[in-house]
């Protein structure tokens, strides 16, 4: 009985790769790939959040070293990938003749980005600095329409509605608010965008 069941199982398992040509299985694999991906992001993401949160506060770290560390990091690792043989910045820098300018603007903007993430994280607890950075999407429709003249459809004008009021509520409520903090947070929200 067994071995008719386990028998029946494989003929079907090899009928499906048969029809499908294992399509199922490759789409399969493709998501279960994206989620780690997304995950490991995330879980890297979050780590970064707290470890950041814990040497600011707990170990009294000073803002700007801990600003300077991450930027001389970023900034070594990408110039590896920019200059090693091969890399990612070799057909740039050939085809760009503003290569050095924007590269420097986008540099500049990264490091104000950080710098003022980590005030917001000095000022804030960090669960209401993820709220206040959860306005991203208010903050992009808003410089659409400003820089491009672009115009959002009412239902995702819409959807923006309990995003703002979240975070009117986490404002309100929140024991840790700072203006100061608060500031930062939503600066590097805007730079971000």
């Amino acid at each position: 009985m067994l071995r008719s069941l386990v028998g029946s199982e494989m003929c079907i398992r090899d009928s499906i790769n048969a029809e499908y040509g294992g399509q199922v299985f490759k789409r399969m694999a493709g998501f279960a790939s994206v989620g780690f991906w997304m995950g490991s992001w995330y879980l890297c993401s979050l780590t970064t959040l707290f470890l950041n949160k814990t040497i600011l506060t707990e170990l009294g770290s000073g803002l700007y070293l801990l600003s300077m560390i991450q930027m001389s990091t970023t900034a070594v690792l990408g110039a590896v990938k920019v200059y090693m043989p091969g890399g990612a910045g070799t057909k740039l820098r050939a085809e760009d003749p503003k290569f050095w300018q924007n590269l420097l603007l986008v540099g500049f903007m990264r490091g104000a980005t950080v710098v003022l993430g980590l005030v917001g994280l000095k000022h804030l607890s960090p669960s209401f600095t993820e709220a206040i950075k959860s306005s991203a999407p208010l903050i992009t429709v808003v410089f659409a329409w400003l820089i491009l003249r672009e115009r959002t459809g009412p239902l995702v004008l819409s959807s923006l509605l309990p995003i703002m009021a979240g975070l009117l509520l986490t404002s309100c409520t929140d024991l840790s608010f700072d203006y100061i903090g608060f500031m930062g947070a939503m600066a590097c929200n805007c730079i971000d965008c």
